[in-house]
């Protein structure tokens, strides 16, 4: 999950603006508390303060990208006429935030296509709100800007620029929470788990309650074999948000590789309960019941109905749900389904898994079911 930040308000651009006054480089980040709205003032006397303050109130009001297309115009030639260092500077800074709203509109409307599954139509987007951003950046580098190209980078795969755009963030505004956030997201998906441990860790520091940050830092814990700080951090999560299904998933998850089967199976209930249509709470929950050591936790029906659920609600394409059907099938000794479920999920697996499902196969083609090892 990247995380954009929340939409620019007139108040958002004035914030960038008043940086202009003093020629700070450090603008962007965002409305400081007890900011004036009144638009900063140009040196007195100056013969283009009412074409800059009609320009900056129709740009704090410009709601789509064609109006702030038009603005970026309008303010160029503008530029163009100034002679004053610090009315340039001012204009400029005007200039550097149009660009960068434009791109965050750009970006939202890329979100919409990708939720639209138009994958192509979606990165060229990103690539035009890629372009607003550098501009932005290249008129006064600034924090957002930079925290804003490298959401748009890591939407369109190039992970590596994105996390150095991060950094740069960082380095304008060294308590931007979302640039920590971001970052360890791409380094826990890129395997960094030190790495992401100390951004989630520095996203937390700002937000203690922040649920994502401390889910995700679970899940890097969890990588890095710290399984107990793992489940401090799921319990600290279910403790801010007791209504967040997938925490509940996620914390039944651990409790299961380490064969804490009671408590899994609470909190696999609890994600049901809370969310009637999470596809993988069912398909970790019929795993157990079909795979666990101990006859108790085991369940023929139930896990034959949850496995089903979870390929209704979420398809056949995930090989973890179709390599779950086998195993409750298996465990209910439907054997020649279960070989047919499994086979189906090694020609949807990565290459490096199929010799374990091959496991399996040669299990069930001896009419044995499967059954888990905690760890």
């Amino acid at each position: 999950m990247k995380r954009m930040d929340a939409s620019p308000t007139a108040g958002i651009c004035l914030a960038w603006l008043l940086a202009a006054a003093t020629l700070s480089a450090q603008t962007g980040a965002g409305p400081a508390q007890g900011v004036s709205h009144q638009s900063p003032s140009p040196p007195a006397g100056n013969s283009f303060q009412p074409a800059i303050d009609a320009l900056y109130k129709q740009a704090a009001a410009a709601t789509d990208v064609e109006q702030l297309v038009q603005l970026q115009q309008t303010c160029r030639r503008l530029r163009e006429q100034l002679t004053e260092d610090v009315t340039s500077a001012y204009v400029d800074q005007l200039l550097a935030w149009l660009h960068n709203r434009t791109g965050e509109l750009l970006t939202q409307q890329a979100q919409q296509l990708a939720v639209a599954n138009d994958e192509s139509g979606s990165n060229q987007m990103e690539q035009q709100a890629i372009e607003h951003f550098t501009t932005s950046i290249d008129l006064a580098p600034n924090a957002r800007a930079f925290h804003n190209r490298g959401v748009s980078l890591a939407a369109t795969g190039k992970f590596d620029e994105a996390i150095k755009d991060f950094g740069r963030c960082l380095e304008y505004d060294p308590n931007y929470a979302n640039a920590f956030f971001n970052r360890a997201e791409l380094n826990l998906e890129l395997g960094h788990f030190e790495a992401a441990k100390e951004d989630y860790s520095a996203a937390l520091l700002a937000n203690p309650k922040d649920v994502d940050a401390l889910m995700g830092r679970g899940h890097t814990r969890f990588y890095l074999g710290e399984f107990e700080d793992s489940l401090l951090d799921f319990d600290d999560a279910i403790r801010n948000d007791p209504k967040r299904s997938v925490a509940y998933a996620d914390r039944a998850d651990l409790y299961a590789y380490l064969g804490r089967w009671e408590p899994a199976a609470r909190d696999y209930r609890m994600a049901i309960r809370l969310d009637k249509n999470l596809g993988r709470a069912y398909q970790c929950a019929a795993w157990v019941m079909a795979t666990c050591p101990e006859e108790k936790f085991r369940d023929e029906n139930l896990a034959l109905r949850a496995a089903e659920r979870a390929i209704e609600l979420d398809g056949k394409e995930d090989y973890r749900y179709l390599d779950t059907l086998a195993a409750a099938l298996a465990n209910a000794n439907r054997f020649p389904e279960a070989q047919n479920s499994v086979q189906m999920a090694m020609k949807a697996a990565p290459e490096d898994l199929v010799p374990e499902l091959q496991q399996r196969l040669t299990l069930y083609q001896s009419h044995r079911p499967y059954r888990d090892i905690p760890r």
